[in-house]
């Protein structure tokens, strides 16, 4: 197995002698040759081989529960900066300009993950919860035409990701009718 120190030599060579091709006045083929000769030196499995070296084990990366932060980010949304926006608001701009920034820091947000997978669809299931109401502008063109904010999911909300200490994803049970009880957290 060569070290990523030889493959570099190994390229820096083959870029040399195809910078110098054209300076140098070399018998017809041969600086196809020695192209080939150094080109064929360097295998497509030992270049796999020596990126995966650099690559990130995602494993060890703490569990992040794509659905959960999902609506974590969602309810934040609702209850932070949405308060101030007029609505009928796009879907679209909601996800960027709200949800995206209500996302956890060392937290990616993205609803392609989620079992979701558009937004359109995750955005129908929070209608079906009636805290907020959707109207179809155009074919594929919703906006948010309704915030409940007397909704018990939304009154129950805690920003529970701020409080991590293991890095597992909380789960907020939102299902909670008893208004002086705090929401029950699950690991």
């Amino acid at each position: 197995s060569k070290s990523v120190e030889q493959v570099t030599d190994q390229l820096d060579s083959v870029d040399t002698l195809v910078s110098d091709a054209d300076k140098v006045d070399l018998p017809s083929g041969e600086a196809e040759e020695n192209f080939s000769e150094l080109a064929q030196g360097i295998s497509n499995s030992e270049l796999e081989e020596e990126s995966n070296m650099f690559e990130v084990d995602s494993s060890s990366s703490p569990d992040i529960c794509p659905d959960e932060l999902l609506k974590h980010c969602f309810y934040k949304a609702l209850k932070t900066t949405m308060k101030k926006i007029d609505l009928p608001l796009l879907t679209s701009n909601f996800y960027k300009l709200h949800m995206i920034p209500a996302c956890p820091k060392e937290r990616t947000l993205d609803i392609k993950k989620s079992s979701y997978k558009k937004l359109s669809n995750f955005l129908d299931e929070m209608v079906k919860t009636g805290v907020i109401n959707t109207e179809s502008l155009q074919k594929g063109v919703q906006s948010i035409s309704k915030i409940d904010y007397s909704h018990e999911s939304l009154k129950h909300f805690v920003d529970n990701f701020s409080n991590e200490e293991d890095g597992a994803c909380l789960s907020v049970d939102t299902t909670q009718t008893n208004k002086s009880s705090a929401p029950e957290i699950t690991e």
